[in-house]
């Protein structure tokens, strides 16, 4: 039969894992060839992709906590504090206020009882945060932690990375190129070994969900209540980023 040497190569319907000596020196991570013959003129390969990227976006989250006897002076001294944070970063340029935003401002009741005298207590704790988006960069991160020690105020910072809009999709674009680049190269190989002709592409499966983060995603906490500027050496790590595609391809044997 025609095409019984395809059938013959593929095991119709079985996956074949297959390392060749080139592919160890290949930029990309992935260096397992994997496909599967859906039937006797059809090829499947899967072609992946990864790349490390620096993120573009640093976020910084301040956050203040006040505690008082009642809610009204709860919540003034917890604007009191938010002011001055805000006026210690303007004055010294370290940013705009309308960089600044407020993304919580809420106070809640607390009752605690004494188990011996059985008598109640109450007292309110505000809590505030306020968020600043900038570029990335290690040296805007530190210059606000050393401005915001020097005031010792009683602030908590939460730092975290992202990517904008504009660079992920420059980024998912040149890893679906790269991930088509790597199924053609594995479909060009088993095309050369099994002996048949790849006539195009059949169909293509881009996995339509955002790459895959391989690394873990960073997170820094931690307080700036200290006597001086102590802070430096801070670096913003890359991300790995991962994508995966599948293409079918219609064959034909060369017998």
């Amino acid at each position: 039969m025609k095409n019984s040497k395809i059938r013959e190569y593929f095991h119709l319907r079985a996956f074949i894992i297959i390392i060749p000596a080139f592919l160890l020196f290949s930029p990309l991570k992935s260096q397992v060839l994997q496909y599967e013959s859906l039937d006797e003129n059809v090829l499947k390969v899967n072609g992946t992709s990864s790349m490390d990227v620096e993120y573009d976006i640093t976020i910084i989250t301040l956050e203040l906590h006040v505690v008082g006897d009642s809610q009204l002076v709860t919540l003034d001294s917890l604007g009191n504090l938010g002011d001055m944070v805000v006026r210690s970063l303007v004055e010294k340029e370290i940013t705009s206020q309308e960089n600044i935003k407020t993304t919580r401002f809420q106070s809640d009741q607390n009752i605690t009882y004494d188990r011996k005298t059985m008598e109640q207590k109450i007292e309110y704790s505000g809590h505030q945060n306020l968020e600043i988006i900038a570029d990335a960069s290690s040296e805007f991160i530190i210059t606000i932690l050393n401005v915001l020690s020097t005031t010792n105020l009683p602030v908590a910072y939460h730092v975290n990375f992202n990517f904008s809009r504009d660079k992920t999709a420059v980024i998912e674009k040149e890893l679906t190129r790269l991930a088509f680049d790597d199924a053609k190269s594995k479909a060009k190989l088993l095309a050369e070994n099994g002996d048949f002709e790849i006539l195009g592409i059949r169909s293509v499966n881009y996995n339509n969900r955002r790459p895959q983060y391989l690394n873990e995603t960073i997170e820094t906490r931690g307080n700036v209540i200290q006597k001086g500027p102590t802070f430096g050496g801070f670096q913003i790590p890359n991300q790995t980023m991962q994508k995966e595609i599948e293409i079918e391809y219609n064959i034909r044997s060369n017998e």
